[in-house]
């Protein structure tokens, strides 16, 4: 780190600040040559030739710290103030180089060589740029002439499908090259499809369509807006609610890409949000998960689609990403996410949604990531106190429908923050309402009883519990007709049987009566005429 003696920073004026900097960019310290001249520029109170030398400074720094964005807003402001300064323009054409921004490098070339011909520096770049922009122009003329015809052919519905679906194919392609995507954005691509997809029939034309979208939002944020605001969020979420698995998938990696372009993620694992495109683009992204969260609980939205935007909302609400945890509970998401908790596939009433085999093991996940995010008691206060809401609101009216939606919620949430689900169930009569439910004659009651005994049996305290109160319940269930239910009746004495560890006081069964259990287990497992989801818990059992 560069030191200075030169009296206290208050008395320094934007001169000392300069010389400060170019000591310290002489001596390769650009963090402490970067702040010298951020502050002579501050302090300059006019537009002079002074303040632009200053921002020329600023750039150079920003040039060998590889931050082409901030070279190119400083050189522009500082030819704002110096028009034409070569200076300035090189540095700006360096940067709009590194970009990739050829055509306005080579602009900013041509007019450093008009206003200083004798430069020995520009020469060899205006030969480079002038060979790449040439280049340039042939490769977009011929890119031109395909686009044209792909979109003849890809758009007209009347075209041989073989023909449309290897034009979109190649689409899909350009899309992710750099001038494909520019041109076939130029040439209204977007609206084409938004207009196909309400009517074409083909499946592998319309995923195709779908991807040439998220390419097209891919790592471009102006475009990104810009699309967002063409097609407007209804469309990703119409294209998400589908039954097709390559459908869905392909409107959640639309979604996922708008996200990531809007906060600077990439679609990497470790990828981390910028904070500088989160603040820029707040709005959009606060506006997109709020959808996604009010769509969650949407009857008409297919099982598939529900997983998905689930999925999403569980990516992006950690603070490693876009930290929207708070937020969610904020705006009651928690409630929204419980109703989908609280879902069987088996059972159907009016207002039911449609779920998959894994919507509630999804849920499970979103509500422990969401809860990782409650790192200080007053939130885990508030996680805790949205839940309890939930439960109460439900057991207002205690109709046999909402007890049983409230026990399968309180399972799916021993499935995901453990904590919550067992402090909800140590609350005044939610255990005893659960066996109370187990030993009814009623099999659904029975089967989500059983299951929420089994998830709660996993913790020695409320195995206790259940010990007491429980056993003579299951073993009762045990005797079922229904194997759906002898199976999980099953399940549950095994996690009771096991609960003791190798403490024989609490153990609470005799000696032999678990590896008769077992054994039980193991005719589940073997026996090919049981289906998947009971061999499934026979080797839960195990």
């Amino acid at each position: 780190m560069t030191n200075s003696s030169s009296g206290k920073g208050s008395e320094k004026n934007p001169q000392n600040w300069k010389e400060e900097g170019n000591i310290a960019f002489k001596e390769g310290d650009w963090d402490h040559a970067l702040m010298c001249y951020s502050k002579a520029i501050n302090l300059s109170k006019e537009d002079n030739s002074d303040k632009a030398v200053y921002l020329k400074n600023r750039a150079a720094v920003h040039l060998k710290k590889n931050d082409f964005k901030n070279v190119e807003e400083d050189c522009t402001a500082a030819l704002d103030i110096v028009p034409n300064d070569p200076k300035a323009l090189y540095r700006r054409c360096q940067a709009l180089e590194a970009m990739e921004r050829f055509e306005e490098a080579y602009r900013d070339a041509k007019q450093v060589h008009t206003v200083d011909p004798g430069s020995k520096l520009i020469q060899p770049v205006l030969e480079r740029l002038y060979k790449i922009v040439q280049e340039r122009v042939q490769i977009n003329s011929q890119t031109a002439n395909k686009v044209a015809q792909m979109f003849k052919y890809a758009f007209n519905l009347s075209e041989e499908k073989d023909k449309r679906q290897t034009a979109m194919n190649n689409m899909v392609v350009l899309s992710r090259e750099k001038a494909g995507a520019e041109l076939m954005y130029s040439e209204g691509v977007v609206k084409q499809i938004a207009k196909l997809l309400k009517v074409e029939k083909n499946e592998e034309i319309y995923l195709a369509a779908v991807r040439i979208v998220g390419e097209l939002c891919r790592n471009d944020l102006s475009r990104t807006k810009e699309i967002l605001q063409e097609l407007g969020i209804p469309w990703f979420l119409d294209v998400l609610n589908s039954n097709n698995e390559d459908r869905v998938n392909s409107a959640q990696y639309c979604l996922q890409t708008v996200l990531n372009t809007l906060s600077g993620m990439d679609n990497k694992p470790d990828s981390k949000p910028t904070k500088e495109f989160c603040e820029q683009n707040k709005k959009e992204i606060d506006t997109l998960i709020t959808c996604l969260i009010y769509s969650s609980t949407s009857r008409t939205l297919s099982g598939l689609g529900r997983d998905a935007i689930i999925e999403l909302l569980t990516k992006n609400c950690h603070y490693t990403t876009l930290n929207w945890a708070e937020q969610l509970v904020e705006i009651r998401g928690l409630q929204r996410l419980m109703e989908v908790a609280s879902e069987l596939q088996e059972y159907k009433y009016e207002s039911a949604m449609e779920i998959t085999p894994s919507t509630r093991a999804i849920v499970s996940v979103c509500l422990s990531r969401i809860y990782e995010n409650m790192y200080y008691d007053a939130l885990r206060e508030k996680f805790l106190n949205n839940v309890d809401d939930y439960v109460k609101e439900k057991l207002i009216t205690p109709d046999i429908e909402s007890k049983v939606r409230v026990v399968v919620a309180l399972t799916t949430l021993l499935l995901g923050p453990l904590d919550i689900g067992n402090t909800i169930i140590a609350r005044e009569g939610i255990m005893e309402m659960i066996l109370v439910m187990a030993g009814t004659d009623d099999i659904l009651q029975q089967k989500v009883a059983c299951e929420c005994i089994i998830a709660a049996a996993s913790k020695k305290d409320k195995a206790k519990t259940i010990i007491s109160q429980g056993v003579d319940i299951l073993k009762k269930l045990y005797q079922s007709k229904d194997d759906s239910i002898r199976v999980r009746a099953l399940v549950g004495l095994c996690k009771l049987g096991s609960s003791g560890g190798t403490d024989a006081s609490i153990r609470p069964f005799a000696d032999g009566a678990t590896t008769k259990l077992a054994e039980a287990c193991r005719r589940f497992l073997i026996n090919p005429a049981k289906d998947s989801d009971m061999r499934r818990w026979a080797v839960e059992g195990l």
